[in-house]
């Protein structure tokens, strides 16, 4: 049951997509430790006029609104792009850290938040996600649910 008004979440979501597209990226503090990070998923190393070591992050082209998003979340049936059984909890959006916030994912991470790139999805899924390809996280999801299904043991 919604206890704000539902265009509140939705204008909530764009200013999360409005402050990721900007966040000039991760600081790194150890060396050592952006070595051992080094991946083919993540965005080359820059370092700041202060010496502070980042992860490069360009801001992303915005071409949807709130109205936008909620037209997504209701041809999506109001649930989860990569877990289509899940409804999502669109007040969760207001509990700080929560893994069952909306969350407006990108498919391919190379375009922006454009019309056709964009996506509902928990928070969860999202940072779970992370630089993985819609096929490879489908394939892990796949695995891991058949995984899991057939391992009992498990929760």
């Amino acid at each position: 049951m919604m206890n704000k008004g539902i265009d509140t979440v939705f204008k909530k979501m764009m200013r999360n997509v409005n402050l990721s597209s900007k966040n000039r990226g991760s600081s790194r503090k150890s060396t050592q430790r952006i070595v051992n990070e080094s991946s083919e998923y993540k965005r080359p190393l820059k370092v700041s006029s202060n010496g502070v070591v980042y992860r490069e992050h360009k801001e992303h082209e915005i071409n949807i609104d709130w109205e936008y998003l909620k037209k997504v979340w209701l041809d999506q049936d109001k649930k989860d792009y990569w877990f289509p059984e899940y409804e999502i909890e669109l007040n969760e959006i207001f509990v700080p850290y929560s893994i069952k916030a909306p969350s407006v994912d990108r498919l391919d991470g190379s375009k922006g938040y454009v019309k056709g790139n964009v996506v509902l999805t928990t928070r969860f899924a999202n940072l779970g996600r992370g630089n993985f390809g819609e096929t490879d996280f489908r394939t892990f999801i796949k695995k891991l649910w058949n995984e899991t299904r057939t391992n009992r043991h498990i929760g």
